[in-house]
């Protein structure tokens, strides 16, 4: 059941001190678990309860405080904002700890917001001092961890050395790329499900043994081969980097090479250019340099993954990679409420049964790696980071990974990267982490006491927010053309069942629609209209998008929420309180031990710098 509860809890606090310092290694601690779906009024101070689920946070539309203060006036990346005895807090940590943290336990970037996370970072210091004074054994778990961690540091800083370190922009490079910015292109493509077949019909094209439209036709597997694999107009500013380098500058009819992408493998054709306004290059100068280095930093990470792998004799089982990417779904994606873009986090990893676990991905000199494996290996993302694996050509990459891992690391222990200061620094970083975590459990957690008579107290006064969310059902179909979507509107207004279409198109072969639910807590296309606009049985269009569809939407039920009894919600109180609790504690413990440190802090230049992604 998904539901709405009001939680009470000091982890925004504790995510960030306990986790801060495993995302500044390139590995964010994984969010807390969804138990529960939770929508809280006390939140917005307190933060939602660990193990409930939040409201899924909004996308950034903006740099956070860039009117905060004229560009003159910013303080440098090195500007000391706070000092914890000889521990500096500057410009830079706090720009990383503010995007390294959990998108849905940012604070706001005005100044309060900016305070409370400046507040936050000077308590992990001196937690993390304490921890540091008490040197607590670790575990044998804990050195485990230690190791793996290890193992994935010195793995990254190898390859910041021999891929990203390795590139070179130059001012003629940037220019470049930016003439790109003064057209935009119609571009087509055929989507294929293997590079064989992609490279074959490619061959096939560039002979003009075959047509552009009946290769589309016969071979692409995407949707949008009704429309010749037309993709509209598209802006050199909106396209992914990793395929405007493929296709900007290809004359009118020529074929690309073969693309890979998540999605599978593509071929490409530009089939009208026309003049468009170009952006300011001062504002683009920095994003068209990052876009240059991520596209070569692919191709020598593809280059060396490639040569890497000559050597493992690796052979792919297809078909269980195919199966298996048909059961993920993608982690991190974006929507619209009606109003702004929204951030989609999916932290679950697809259900399995368990003896499909055991099914074997490929196999190479050194052995082999189940679906399990890769499994695990990506259960140790974060889900922010994790990549989409819902694609065949995706999930083999990361079956590569999992192969190449190992021989990266000795690779790495041989050219004495675990002695590099940037990975020294960020293994004793985990070290500490470790270190606080234990303080907590032994000093806070194992403390806690709660009574039942708590957690009764804590429903009651919180009662009137233990409703399930609102949740709509409906239809939601396509129409390539005006006429045809008024057509669909006026049968369902007129009472036809949308199932009875969906089953004709289905014996005909043709895909246009489904029926969804959805929750209010869900933001979604349409959100608005679904939950504020529409009345059970309405019908309404919209369009036409930029690929020229219209899409029809028949709200056809709506259930507006129900109380939840206490022992359906006993859990989630029971957290809430232990939480509550444990926050108190926590506080004065941090108040107690903040006397024996020299702490300084300046709040004042929280607002003398822009707060921007430093990746």
């Amino acid at each position: 059941m998904k539901r709405k509860t009001i939680a009470l809890m000091c982890g925004a606090f504790l995510a960030f001190a306990i986790g801060h310092a495993n995302t500044s290694a390139g590995v964010p601690a994984s969010a807390p678990s969804r138990a529960t779906r939770a929508k809280s009024q006390q939140a917005k101070s307190n933060g939602p309860v660990s193990g409930a689920a939040r409201p899924r946070p909004q996308a950034p539309t903006g740099t956070p405080g860039a009117a905060a203060t004229s560009r003159g006036d910013l303080l440098p990346d090195t500007a000391v904002l706070a000092r914890v005895d000889d521990r500096l807090i500057r410009v830079h940590d706090f720009n990383d700890a503010y995007f390294n943290g959990d998108p849905q336990y940012r604070p706001r970037p005005d100044s309060l917001g900016r305070v409370e996370l400046l507040n936050s970072m000077i308590d992990k210091e001196i937690v993390a001092l304490t921890a540091i004074a008490l040197n607590p054994p670790l575990s044998f778990e804990d050195r485990a961890t230690l190791r793996d961690h290890t193992n994935r540091v010195i793995s990254n800083v190898l390859y910041a050395r021999m891929v990203i370190d390795s590139v070179n922009v130059t001012e003629r490079d940037i220019l470049q790329v930016y003439e790109q910015f003064k057209t935009e292109i119609r571009l087509k493509h055929i989507q294929f499900a293997d590079r064989a077949t992609a490279e074959r019909v490619r061959r096939e094209l560039l002979a003009k043994h075959v047509p552009w439209s009946v290769a589309v036709r016969k071979y692409s597997t995407a949707e949008d081969r009704v429309r010749d694999g037309d993709t509209g107009w598209r802006t050199r500013l909106g396209m992914d980097p990793q395929l405007a380098a493929s296709v900007w500058d290809l004359k009118l009819g020529e074929v690309s090479d073969v693309i890979e992408e998540d999605q599978g493998f593509h071929v490409a054709m530009v089939s009208e250019r026309r003049p468009a306004v170009a952006p300011a290059l001062e504002p683009l100068r920095r994003t068209i340099r990052d876009q240059i280095v991520g596209v070569r930093a692919t191709e020598r990470q593809h280059h060396i993954q490639q040569e890497l792998l000559s050597h493992q004799n690796v052979v792919y089982d297809d078909a269980n990679i195919t199966w298996a990417a048909a059961r993920f779904q993608k982690a991190v994606s974006f929507s619209s409420d009606g109003r702004s873009p929204v951030l989609d986090i999916n932290p679950n990893l697809p259900d399995i049964p368990a003896p499909d676990h055991e099914r074997v991905l490929a196999r190479y000199k050194g052995g082999s790696v189940t679906l399990d494996q890769l499994m695990q290996a990506y259960q140790s993302i974060s889900p922010m980071l994790r990549p989409a694996l819902d694609s065949p050509a995706a999930l083999k990459g990361q079956v590569a990974g999992v192969i190449l891992e190992p021989v990266m690391v000795q690779l790495a222990h041989d050219r004495g990267i675990d002695k590099d200061p940037e990975a020294v620094t960020l293994i004793e970083k985990k070290r500490e982490e470790l270190m606080v975590e234990h303080l907590f459990q032994d000093s806070i957690q194992a403390h806690v006491r709660i009574t039942p008579q708590m957690r009764r107290k804590y429903y009651e006064d919180h009662k009137a927010g233990f409703f399930t969310y609102p949740k709509v059902r409906f239809a939601a179909l396509t129409s390539h053309s005006r006429a045809g979507a008024d057509s669909l509107k006026a049968r369902l207004a007129g009472g036809e069942k949308v199932e009875s279409i969906l089953l004709a198109d289905s014996l005909a072969g043709i895909r246009r629609g489904s029926i969804q639910e959805r929750y209010q807590n869900e933001h979604g296309p349409y959100h608005k209209v679904l939950f504020e606009e529409l009345r059970p049985g309405q019908v309404t269009v919209d369009g036409p998008d930029k690929q020229g569809d219209y899409i029809i939407l028949q709200l056809l039920a709506f259930d507006a929420g129900h109380q939840l009894k206490y022992q359906e919600v006993e859990r989630v109180v029971d957290e809430s309180v232990q939480n509550t609790a444990a926050d108190a504690m926590f506080k004065a413990f941090i108040a107690r031990h903040r006397r024996s440190h020299k702490v300084e802090s300046h709040p004042e230049l929280v607002m003398r710098f822009l707060v921007a992604n430093p990746n």
